[in-house]
């Protein structure tokens, strides 16, 4: 299905708190990354699949994105999530774990996290710092993690 030309499939949003004020008729699953998202703007994503990308975002901005945009999300069906890299500073990674599990237990459609790769610029501590986040919450909820080799929407 084609997507009508004046549907914006990314909103990317700097300010906070940060909100989702509506989404599109069509739309059934809304990815909630961080300003990595942007990179959709280039993609051919499908129709009934939205992107927003929440600039600085964390793991722990989710939940107020969730509860401050029921409204706007009620007609959703999956919410994938990919937001954690801005994590990677984080002295204490037990707050960031345990905002996961209240994300995913919190709602009734089906939610997701995106697995992030290793990203190369940053000191190699970083990456073990999101990585102990992931692998802990992999063994918790260990449905609920998408690789980047699996396929959102099939």
């Amino acid at each position: 299905m084609q997507r009508p030309c004046n549907l914006k499939k990314v909103t990317c949003m700097r300010t906070r708190p940060f909100k989702i004020n509506h989404v599109h008729d069509e739309t059934k699953t809304v990815l909630l990354l961080d300003s990595n998202g942007i990179a959709f703007e280039d993609l051919d994503i499908p129709s009934n699949m939205q992107v927003f990308a929440f600039s600085g975002s964390k793991i722990s901005d989710i939940m107020h994105i969730l509860t401050s945009s029921e409204s706007a999300l009620s007609r959703i069906d999956t919410m994938v999530t990919g937001i954690g890299t801005n994590n990677r500073n984080d002295l204490n990674a037990s707050q960031a774990i345990q905002d996961m599990k209240d994300i995913l237990h919190s709602k009734e459609e089906e939610t997701l996290l995106v697995r992030h790769p290793s990203i190369w610029r940053y000191p190699s501590g970083c990456n073990v710092k999101y990585y102990s986040i992931e692998q802990h919450g992999t063994g918790c909820i260990p449905n609920q993690f998408l690789t980047y080799t699996e396929h959102l929407g099939h």
